[in-house]
């Protein structure tokens, strides 16, 4: 199952501090079942893990979905 969805590309997320590098729009993907399921979508031809942020607990940055590149990404 597909999803379309906004994005925010973050880089070198460490649940503290982070830079928004930019927000694609993508079809986020699914693998697994129940509570196995992992999402993600391509980004500049890899694979990223999409995660989701609170607003609540991170106010600095846009509340949704996430991908968190790491330096030489």
């Amino acid at each position: 199952m597909s999803v379309q969805a906004n994005i925010t590309v973050l880089q070198d997320f460490d649940g503290f501090k982070t830079d928004v590098v930019e927000v694609v729009s993508r079809k986020i993907q699914s693998t697994g079942r129940g509570y196995k399921t992992k999402y993600f979508i391509s980004y500049k031809g890899k694979r990223a893990d999409v995660f989701y942020l609170n607003k609540k607990v991170y106010d600095g940055i846009t509340s949704g979905n996430c991908i968190s590149l790491k330096s030489g990404f």
